[in-house]
């Protein structure tokens, strides 16, 4: 088995000769919304 984390919770996983992606949203980088951050000095 191996497992690769491509971004955040974005997972590929190969097992026996099978390969899955696991991505809670599956959406392109960038797209989507992001959660407000706490402490604004933190944003970019």
């Amino acid at each position: 088995m191996i497992i690769r984390q491509i971004r955040n919770a974005t997972l590929k996983i190969t097992y026996a000769g099978y390969t899955f992606l696991t991505d809670p949203w599956l959406s392109g980088k960038g797209t989507g919304f992001s959660a407000r951050t706490v402490i604004p000095e933190m944003a970019d």
